[in-house]
């Protein structure tokens, strides 16, 4: 599955003893992006990076609110995708399944363009299942106590759209 491609190509991004876990930003039959992402619900102040520490969201809201603040275009090797480069997602702007144009069924998928900061950059079109594509994946959100020196985002923080793939880190910092 997508989750289990994200999860296996992302953990060359474990930093710093931390571990995420790893999840696809991709919709299917039953389950949307937001939820498979779990960027859905009380997100606020749990901002949204590259893995080069460029700010994509400030939020989850703002993450599914149709711009980003930056493009997704970050491979896990810090290399910049091309804009040729499309991206399976199967999903609406605002995080929700793309009607019939869901992953994992006989239908045309939705796919987004990591080179852009409008609805595109997840919804762009849609196109028949067989082509290759990439995808993007999110971690799980990192943690950081409020008394601790926190480390530039760059070694904390990030997304990517992978040469097969993308990802994304979440911070949170804890108010202890």
């Amino acid at each position: 599955t997508a989750n289990v491609l994200a999860s296996a190509l992302a953990t060359s991004l474990t930093e710093n003893g931390l571990s995420p876990t790893w999840s696809a930003i991709a919709s299917t039959e039953t389950v949307s992006a937001r939820d498979n992402t779990q960027t859905t619900g009380p997100g606020t102040n749990i901002p949204i990076y590259l893995i080069n520490g460029t700010r994509v969201a400030d939020d989850y809201d703002d993450f599914w609110d149709g711009t980003l603040q930056t493009a997704i275009n970050v491979t896990p090797d810090d290399d910049t995708a091309q804009p040729i480069n499309t991206v399976w997602t199967g999903t609406a702007p605002d995080g929700s399944i793309s009607g019939s144009n869901f992953l994992g069924a006989g239908n045309q998928p939705v796919f987004g363009i990591p080179t852009s900061v409008d609805s595109n950059w997840v919804s762009l079109s849609d196109d028949p299942n067989f082509n290759n594509k990439r995808f993007y994946g999110i971690s799980s959100v990192l943690t950081v106590e409020a008394s601790e020196t926190v480390p530039e985002p760059s070694a904390l923080v990030s997304l990517f759209a992978l040469g097969v793939m993308g990802a994304v880190y979440r911070l949170k910092k804890s108010q202890k």
